[in-house]
């Protein structure tokens, strides 16, 4: 299973966020660079969008495929600069 892997830096109010798990050198799976730092409302957010990817590519039967990149994007846009989020 594929996780989020967080590093805390509250000082800096920011998190290191990579892929994590057995799953994440599954084929698939990508994350040039491995690691990215982002603020700790985009990294909570971050850990729901890949539970919901998870879950879809499993219901459906599909291939799963990761983008570390893609994945932070989009929880960026989830992400307000309030910190509250839309709706998943």
């Amino acid at each position: 299973m594929v996780h989020v892997e967080r590093v805390e830096y509250p000082r800096e109010g920011r998190v290191v966020v990579s892929l994590a798990g057995p799953g994440a050198r599954a084929p698939g799976v990508t994350a040039p660079g491995g690691r990215r730092v982002v603020e700790p409302a985009v990294a909570d957010r971050l850990e729901q969008v890949l539970e919901a990817v998870v879950l879809h590519a499993r219901a459906s039967g599909t291939t799963l495929r990761l983008e570390l990149d893609d994945l932070v994007a989009r929880a960026r846009r989830d992400t307000t600069s309030q910190g509250s989020r839309r709706a998943p």
